[in-house]
């Protein structure tokens, strides 16, 4: 990793030499800036071109069907809530499943506490995936909850990941965070 180096108000003064080192330091800086250097400063992801729908994971961890939101649920069950922080327009992937063909159930998505996607039901079949393409701003939430449709599922839960395209992928750190029971930030 390149290193910063902070350039003195002196060396780029009127009448200052123009010296190696100065040019040194204005290239690397450039280059530590966007490798992240601890030392450097920090860009602010809101002055950073927003994302655009595309399939370049930004959520979901490694599991082929994304991060476990909902897990072993046997009815009806709230997920928990996330924060996004960075504007952009995301697809969301939401894999539901259960254990056996008794019952059915279906994915509920919701963006700030409003039901913005209902996936298909599965009954006989036990899972399903389902995508939902949706813009969101800085400070927006997300849940997707388990809808049992009817009694007898057992072992259900969702998974999810969500997607943008590659440059709005390269330029992200932290897509969205978690959130307590009473809102806050974890």
């Amino acid at each position: 990793m390149t290193t910063y180096r902070a350039i003195s108000d002196t060396e780029v003064a009127v009448d200052a030499p123009l010296t190696q080192q100065l040019m040194q330091a204005l290239k690397d800086n450039e280059v530590a800036v966007r490798e992240g250097d601890a030392t450097a400063p920090r860009i602010d992801h809101r002055a950073i071109v927003e994302p655009v729908v595309g399939d370049f994971r930004v959520f979901g961890g490694t599991d082929t069907k994304g991060n476990l939101e909902i897990s072993n649920a046997n009815s009806d069950t709230t997920g928990q809530t996330h924060t996004i922080l960075r504007t952009g327009t995301y697809r969301f992937h939401i894999y539901f499943f259960k254990a056996t063909g008794i019952g059915s159930m279906r994915a509920l998505l919701y963006k700030n506490g409003s039901l913005i996607h209902t996936t298909g039901n599965i009954g006989s079949t036990t899972s399903l995936t389902s995508t939902k393409e949706e813009s969101f701003s800085y400070g927006d939430t997300w849940r997707v909850d388990l809808d049992e449709v009817n009694n007898g599922i057992s072992e259900a839960g969702i998974r999810v990941s969500i997607g943008c395209d590659q440059l709005g992928a390269a330029t992200m750190g932290e897509l969205c965070r978690l959130n307590s029971e009473d809102g806050s930030a974890i």
